[in-house]
């Protein structure tokens, strides 16, 4: 008895860990025999639940602000923007100014701070302060101890003024000053009141002191004055709260650089760039360079034969033999129908060489009646005899004429300026045939008016610019083969505005398989924007031959287009 009652003494001592302001808490000291099994203090710490509201009001007024600052930029129409801008800076005026407030990524940086008071508050919601010290079994009793009969039973309750709980099965007293008091002289004396059927309560004093025997444990309460805080600043975790410190800034730095990062490439242009673009109209430009235009397989299937030769000088007169009654007979000269035309006396400047050998006789027999001295070969025909008549008519025969190389007149020459020539061109309102690819083998020139054609749109695909490894060649060849379907979407165009024309440039990407991986219009001057993109999504269709370097290929290809 007197060792615990010199534990009672020296547990009553001042020493620097106690506030000594007259505030006091209940420490309640649990013991198995000697031994120490729990020590806590009733009072010693606020609770924190009564601070978590006002944390989470923080928390959603933080949160609340910045979804609304965040959601009131991105309802904008930053699409629209984007589009004015590109606009502005292809004709050198100042960029638009942007939509809203700007404060988007400011409002987005405040509901993630709003998170913090959230957390904050959750954890002052588990810091509950003890105002009593409880026996059983429960979840939120202080010490587990069966207790017979109950489910919990406090034994010291209350948050300023201390009351001490107790049975009438439990062994005890209670000491202020020098007196001292059993718990069944205070339940027969009447100075524990009962607070329910076999539970009593006293209350503790300032400096009083109880304890309390039952089961084999000691449970002693004291009426102390509260602990001192020992945890200074200087005594924080400095490691710990610098990284976590420096992690945050390297985190949010982060974030902010991501919400800097442009939309798009062409948001990356120079401002010093732009300024310098309004000088464009005053500097000096080179010459227009004209797009060698490929004429596609159905355009060369257009071009007509031959053209006809010219005039030749002098009096016009009418070819023909006036010996002759026939009037319409046409002229011939006699040689091998397979025979090849010869080379030009002085093609060759050594004369010395043609008059010897089979070449001399050939210079020997090349005077002809329809020879010229203008002319740069040789009289040679592919018709069985030499016929004299005139230079146009159905028929072989010979026919009524004096000899010229015209329609009319009694000349030798055709009436105009060539030399070594027997054409007659078009005069006036006279026609002729001349050679070449149409139905039935001529094309007929005559007087009149032109039968109306169908016009039909051109699509001329002119040289590409290719950064790869796929030859320009083969590029072509499919795009020649698609050359259709750029003409459908031209057509829709053309459906809406008659007299649509200008030149449309597709940017596309064939990547290492030969697909193409991406197309854009990166140039265009047409008034109709769909037509450009309708291309550009043809081109995505198209595939091509896989690039020797196994790379990708970034091909430029303009086409320009007509209406016809």
């Amino acid at each position: 008895m007197t060792t615990r009652n010199h534990r009672i003494e020296v547990s009553s001592l001042h020493n620097e860990s106690e506030v000594q302001d007259g505030g006091r808490v209940a420490e309640v000291v649990a013991m198995y025999n000697d031994t120490v099994l729990d020590v806590q203090h009733l009072g010693q710490t606020r609770d924190g639940r009564r601070s978590a509201p006002k944390w989470l009001a923080a928390g959603g007024a933080l949160v609340l602000g910045g979804l609304a600052l965040f959601g009131h930029d991105a309802a904008q129409d930053w699409d629209g923007h984007a589009e004015a801008v590109k606009a502005a800076a292809e004709v050198s005026a100042p960029a638009p100014k942007a939509p809203g407030t700007g404060l988007g990524g400011l409002g987005f940086g405040l509901a993630m701070l709003g998170l913090i008071p959230f957390g904050v508050a959750a954890m002052r919601m588990q810091d509950r302060s003890r105002t009593a010290y409880t026996l059983g079994e429960g979840h939120d009793a202080a010490f587990h101890v069966a207790v017979p009969g109950r489910r919990e039973l406090p034994i010291v309750q209350g948050e300023r003024d201390h009351n001490l709980q107790f049975t009438a099965d439990m062994a005890g007293e209670v000491r202020i000053g020098d007196t001292h008091v059993t718990l069944e002289e205070l339940i027969r004396n009447g100075l524990a009141r009962q607070v329910e059927a076999g539970v009593y309560s006293y209350p503790l004093a300032a400096g009083a002191k109880a304890r309390i025997r039952w089961q084999g444990l000691t449970f002693f309460i004291h009426s102390v004055a509260p602990g001192r805080v020992l945890a200074r600043k200087s005594e924080i975790d400095k490691p710990f709260w610098f990284h976590n410190g420096l992690s945050a800034a390297a985190i949010g730095s982060l974030i902010l650089l991501t919400q800097m990062i442009p939309n798009e490439a062409g948001a990356l242009a120079l401002q010093e760039e732009l300024a310098d673009s309004r000088f464009v109209g005053y500097l000096a430009q080179p010459n227009e360079q004209k797009d060698e235009a490929i004429p596609t397989d159905e355009e060369q299937a257009d071009e007509p034969g031959g053209a006809a030769g010219e005039r030749h000088v002098g009096d016009e007169g009418k070819a023909g033999k006036k010996e002759s009654k026939q009037v319409s007979g046409r002229y011939a000269i006699k040689g091998n129908a397979s025979a090849v035309p010869k080379l030009a006396r002085n093609f060759d400047p050594d004369m010395d060489a043609r008059n010897t050998g089979v070449l001399g006789l050939m210079k020997a027999d090349s005077g002809h009646f329809m020879a010229t001295p203008f002319g740069d070969a040789f009289a040679v025909g592919n018709d069985n005899d030499d016929v004299w008549g005139q230079l146009v008519g159905r028929d072989i025969a010979e026919s009524n004429g004096i000899g010229g190389l015209g329609l009319v007149g009694t000349g030798r020459s055709g009436g105009g300026t060539g030399e070594g020539t027997v054409g007659l061109t078009s005069v006036g309102l006279i026609g002729h045939n001349r050679p070449g690819d149409g139905e039935g083998g001529l094309l007929r020139r005559s007087a009149g008016f032109e039968t109306r054609k169908t016009r039909s749109p051109q699509v001329l695909a002119t040289k590409a610019e290719v950064v790869g490894g796929l030859d320009k060649d083969l590029i072509r060849r499919v795009v020649r083969a698609h050359i259709n379907e750029v003409r459908y979407c031209y057509n829709q165009g053309l459906a809406k505005d008659a007299n649509l024309k200008g030149r449309v440039a597709v940017q596309f990407t064939i990547g290492g398989t030969g697909k193409v991986t991406s197309a854009v219009v990166g140039e265009t001057d047409l008034k109709d924007r769909a037509v450009g993109s309708c291309i550009a999504q043809a081109v995505k269709r198209w595939s091509f031959p896989k690039p020797a370097s196994g790379g990708a290929a970034i091909v430029t290809y303009p086409f320009i287009l007509q209406p016809g």
